[in-house]
């Protein structure tokens, strides 16, 4: 995150943890950068995103954490 910060499986992945590890502002401001800066605005477009890489459990672990963090749906 320090060499790229706008990395967006990076930012995605840390949204995730920060909101399973209750730290829910800090989620919710990555999550503000994903939506400014890869235009992951939506839970949809990240399950497409997501889904390409990982299992179901891993999706609905991460779908769980970004609407956590407040990602809206559409």
């Amino acid at each position: 995150m320090r060499e790229e910060p706008g990395d967006s499986p990076a930012l995605l992945h840390k949204a995730v943890a920060c909101a399973h590890l209750d730290r829910i502002e800090e989620a919710r401001e990555t999550v503000r950068q994903l939506i400014e800066t890869q235009h992951f605005d939506a839970i949809t477009r990240a399950k497409a995103y997501i889904s390409r890489a990982h299992s179901s459990e891993t999706l609905a672990l991460y779908v769980e954490g970004l609407r956590k963090a407040g990602l809206p749906e559409e």
